[in-house]
């Protein structure tokens, strides 16, 4: 059965990278995922990456113009939308900044990329014939369970996201201060947190991959080339939850959930 997703669902997932020879072959040796490649209109290639023969995230060359800012290779998420050429409109009437006006992306989709009100990036995607992740929410190394958005203006995302996708917002103490998850229906999609104190993180949305033992992980990676950012943690009720920077620069979580 072909995954399909509703307005305000998180769909796709996708490698922005100065090198995706060494990212491929960072996360194909650390998660066990294969590469379907297709060519691009400039010239460059897009690696889609599979797990049992399903696509569930890419990598791609990053951009020149985010490079030359300074921007480090990061994962870049993507919201699926009914209707990207009303919704734009009306996340810019809720304070977002278009970076990237709609636009079609070949004949799989259409999308469009602004920064939310408090600052961080974020992407939205109109499905043609590519719908997204073939496996999502499902346990299992290296597929997509949690996307978290760390900011310092907490109540500014939650009105944001909120007012332009219907989510229902809670807030509750954690360990590490107030989170905020966004649901649709029963299901949870996201979280929003504020960044450790001192800590200089942006505002910025987080992208968690499933594993079976967070620590084994962790250790691989290392091997691999990547840098555990933090010290492995448990978090109650949700799992044993780390984050990684890959051998180009980007970071990642990886969450090992509650039994």
């Amino acid at each position: 059965m072909t995954q399909t997703y509703k307005q305000g669902e998180f769909c796709w997932f996708e490698l922005a990278t100065t090198d995706p020879a060494a990212a491929t072959a960072f996360y194909t040796g650390l998660f066990g995922w294969t590469i379907r490649e297709a060519p691009l209109p400039d010239g460059m290639t897009y690696y889609t990456f599979q797990k049992d023969g399903k696509s569930v995230a890419a990598c791609a060359q990053q951009q020149p113009q985010e490079r030359e800012m300074g921007v480090p290779p990061h994962w870049n998420t993507y919201i699926a939308a009914d209707n990207i050429d009303e919704l734009v409109p009306k996340a810019e009437e809720l304070g977002a900044k278009v970076i990237a006006p709609p636009f079609d992306v070949m004949e799989l989709g259409r999308m469009a990329v602004v920064t939310d009100p408090t600052g961080a990036v974020i992407s939205f995607w109109q499905d043609a014939s590519m719908s997204g992740a073939e496996l999502i929410n499902q346990s299992g190394t290296g597929i997509r369970v949690w996307n978290e958005l760390t900011t310092p203006d907490m109540d500014g995302a939650t009105a944001f996201y909120t007012g332009l996708f219907g989510y229902t917002a809670e807030t509750r103490d954690m360990p590490n201060g107030p989170y905020t998850t966004l649901s649709l229906g029963d299901t949870q999609w996201a979280g929003i947190m504020n960044p450790p104190p001192d800590s200089g993180i942006p505002p910025v949305w987080g992208l968690y991959l499933g594993v079976e033992d967070t620590d084994a992980i962790v250790a691989k990676a290392t091997e691999l080339g990547g840098q555990p950012v933090f010290e492995t943690m448990d978090i109650p009720e949700v799992g044993r939850l780390a984050w990684i920077t890959d051998p180009t620069g980007a970071t990642f979580g990886i969450l090992q959930p509650t039994s």
